[in-house]
C-alpha cells in the first residue's frame, strides 16, 4: 500500500516534467500495446529522471540520455557529471514488487564490458551515436565510472546478484578504485523529487577573509576566522537566495526590534558595526586553501563546498535590506566578523551539533529547534510533491511563495493538535503555545508530530482549520452573538478540537486522501457547537471569565464530558 502510494506520486511528478518531451517515438511504440507504450514511458521517465539527479542536467536534456530500447545491451542510460568527474551506466527495474533478477544484470554487466572494451558493434544507435563522446571520458584519467541500479519499489537486490556486481567491480578495479556501483531505490527518487526545488550544493569559489586566524586539529585547518565586507556577505546573499541559510535554525525574521536596531546601526553607525555585532558563522563540508594567501598572512582566499550560515541568519538578512534599499550605503567598508567551520576532518554528526549549540540565545524560541526534526523535514518532503510549501523555520515567509498553497508549523500545531482526541492538547495550545515545543521527543509534542504523520492529515486539518477562522470572523461581526462573542474568542480551540471530532466518522481517509470540504456545512457545525459551549458554560461555571475557563485543563475536562452526556441523553 505505502509503495503504491509513494510509487504513484513519483509517477505524477514524471509526468509533469516529462509531458511535452518525446520520450518514445513512433518506431519504439511499433507493435506495442497501449498499456505497453505506458510502461515504456514510465521506465523510461524514470531513468531520465535518475539522469537529471546524478549528472545534474536539466529536465530538459536528461531524456536524450537515455538508450533504454532494443539492442541496448541492458543499458538504460549512458551520462556523466563533470563536476564529480564520473560516469554512468544505467539500468533500471521499473517493477512495482520486483528487484532486478540474474539474467538482467549479467546483460548489464556483459554491455558495461563490450562498452569500456570499445566494442560498439552490437548496440542501438543511441549507443553508437555516442562512441566518441564516451570513448573520450573512458580516456580521461580523472574519471572514475559507477554502475547504477535503479528500482521502483524499495526491495532490496538478491544477495547472490549483489555479489556477481562486487565480483565484476573487483575484477576491474583491481589495485584502483576507479569502479563503483550504487543502487537507486523508490524512496531515493521521492526523497529527491521532495527536495528538488531546493537548493544544489552551494559552492563559493572566492571567500576572502581579512585578518585571518586558523584553529587547527590534528594539524588539519577545522575553524577559519576573520573579517569580510558587509557588501560581500549581501552579494552571497543575493545570489544564492535563502538557500544560503537552508541549515539554519531560522530564516531572515523582518521588521523585528533586534533587526531594526541592526539596520540602524548600518545606516548610521556603519564604523561601529563589527564592535556591535556578533557576526556569522559558517560551516562548509569543505574549506579549501588558495596559494594565494601564502603572499599576505592577513589575507586568505578560500574555496567553501557545501557552504551554509548557521547562525547569523539575521545579520545576513539585514545586510542584505540594506543592500537592496539603500542607494547610498557604503557597504564594503563594514566589517563583518565571520568564523567558517570545516567539518570534512570533524565527525559526521557533528554540524547538527554545532548548529544547535551556536543558537541557544535567549531570543531562540524552543519552536526554533523544530527545524532539526525530521518529521518536520518528512512533511515538507511530502507536501513539495503535491505542490504545496510547508514552512516551518520561522522568518521563511517571503512574499512570492505565500499563497493558497502555503501552510505554516504554527497552523499545522493549531490543527493537528485540536485534531487529537485529547483535549488538553488543544487546551495546552490555548494556555500556553510555546510549551508544546518544550520537549520535542515527548507529548505533546510527539502526539502532535508523530513519526509517520501523514502530509494528507495536516492539509485535511489546516484546511478545516482556515474555514474555521473564516466563520469566527463572521461570527464576531454579527451583533447578533454578542453574548457568545467571548465564547468564539476564548474558546477558539475547544470548538476547534469539537468540529474535529465530529466529522472525523465521515471523513475516515482523512490521513490518505485529500478533502475539499465542500459538502461540510461548517458554519451550521460552528453554530451548534458554539451554542453547545454556552450551555454547559452557563451551567458549569456561570461567574468565570471565558478567557480562564478556556485556559484551565480541568474546566475544559468537564465542558466536554458536560456535552457528551448531554447528547447521549438526546
Amino acid at each position: 500500500m505505502a509503495i503504491d502510494f509513494t510509487l504513484n506520486r513519483v509517477i505524477y511528478k514524471l509526468e509533469s516534467l516529462y509531458k511535452d518531451f518525446p520520450l518514445i517515438t513512433d518506431e519504439e511504440k511499433g507493435n506495442r500495446s497501449e498499456e505497453q507504450i505506458k510502461d515504456k514511458w514510465k521506465s523510461k521517465a524514470y531513468s531520465s529522471y535518475v539522469v537529471s539527479m546524478l549528472g545534474n542536467y536539466e529536465i530538459k536534456d536528461s531524456y536524450k540520455l537515455v538508450t533504454d530500447d532494443f539492442n541496448d545491451g541492458g543499458i538504460d542510460a549512458i551520462f556523466h557529471n563533470d563536476e564529480d568527474k564520473k560516469l554512468f551506466f544505467l539500468q533500471t527495474k521499473f517493477s512495482k514488487t520486483k528487484s532486478i533478477d540474474l539474467a538482467g544484470i549479467c546483460k548489464f554487466l556483459d554491455g558495461v564490458t563490450n562498452i569500456i572494451n570499445f566494442d560498439f558493434k552490437n548496440f542501438n544507435n543511441k549507443i553508437i551515436s555516442r562512441e566518441t563522446e564516451i570513448e573520450e571520458i573512458l580516456r580521461d584519467f580523472d574519471y572514475k565510472i559507477e554502475l547504477v541500479i535503479a528500482l521502483a519499489n524499495n526491495q532490496s537486490i538478491a544477495p547472490d546478484i549483489e555479489e556477481r556486481i562486487k565480483k565484476f567491480i573487483d575484477k576491474l578495479n583491481d589495485d584502483q578504485v576507479i569502479f563503483s556501483y550504487k543502487v537507486i531505490y523508490l524512496k531515493d527518487i521521492y526523497n529527491h523529487m521532495a527536495t528538488s526545488q531546493g537548493s544544489k550544493k552551494i559552492i563559493i569559489d572566492d571567500f576572502y577573509l581579512d585578518n585571518y586566524g586558523v584553529v587547527k586539529k590534528d594539524d588539519n585547518n577545522i575553524v577559519f576566522y576573520g573579517t569580510t565586507s558587509a557588501k560581500y556577505i549581501a552579494q552571497l546573499r543575493e545570489k544564492y537566495g535563502n538557500s544560503l541559510l537552508e541549515k539554519n535554525i531560522r530564516y531572515f525574521k523582518s521588521n523585528t526590534d533586534v533587526n531594526n536596531g541592526i539596520i540602524k546601526v548600518l545606516k548610521e553607525e556603519p564604523e561601529n558595526f563589527y564592535l556591535y555585532n556578533n557576526g556569522i558563522k559558517i560551516i562548509a563540508e569543505k574549506v579549501i586553501k588558495a596559494p594565494i594567501s601564502s603572499v599576505d598572512k592577513n589575507y586568505v582566499l578560500l574555496k567553501l563546498e557545501g557552504a551554509h550560515i548557521i547562525n547569523g541568519a539575521q545579520t545576513t538578512g539585514c545586510i542584505y535590506d540594506v543592500y537592496k534599499t539603500s542607494t547610498n550605503n557604503k557597504l564594503e567598508n563594514v566589517k563583518v566578523q565571520i568564523q567558517i567551520i570545516s567539518l570534512e576532518y570533524l565527525d559526521p554528526d557533528l554540524g547538527t551539533k554545532i548548529t544547535r549549540l551556536s543558537n541557544t540565545q535567549n531570543r531562540i524560541e524552543n519552536k526554533d529547534f523544530a527545524s532539526q526534526d525530521p518529521v518536520q523535514e518528512q512533511l515538507k518532503k511530502d507536501l513539495n510533491i503535491e505542490g504545496y510549501n510547508y514552512i516551518y523555520k520561522q522568518g521563511s515567509v517571503e512574499k512570492e511563495i505565500v499563497n493558497d498553497k502555503t501552510s505554516t508549523i504554527d497552523e499545522a500545531t493549531v490543527a493537528l493538535g485540536c485534531f487529537c482526541e485529547d483535549i488538553n492538547i488543544s487546551t495546552t495550545i490555548k494556555r500556553a503555545y510555546g510549551s508544546i515545543f518544550d520537549d520535542l521527543t515527548k507529548p505533546p509534542y510527539k502526539t502532535i508530530f508523530y513519526s509517520g504523520l501523514s502530509s494528507y492529515r495536516l492539509l485535511n486539518t489546516v484546511k478545516v482549520y482556515q474555514l474555521v477562522q473564516q466563520i469566527e470572523e463572521k461570527f464576531r461581526n454579527n451583533p447578533e452573538n454578542t453574548n457568545k462573542k467571548l465564547i468564539s474568542i476564548h474558546g477558539n480551540r475547544m470548538i476547534l478540537h469539537f468540529i474535529f471530532q465530529e466529522i472525523k466518522e465521515y471523513y475516515k481517509e482523512i490521513d490518505i486522501k485529500y478533502y475539499d470540504f465542500s459538502d461540510l456545512n461548517i458554519e451550521e457545525l460552528y453554530n451548534k457547537i458554539i451554542e453547545d459551549i454556552h450551555q454547559a458554560r452557563i451551567t458549569l461555571f456561570p461567574d468565570a471569565y471565558p478567557a480562564y475557563i478556556f485556559k484551565n485543563i480541568s474546566k475544559c475536562q468537564e465542558i466536554k464530558e458536560y456535552i457528551k452526556n448531554k447528547q447521549r441523553n438526546l
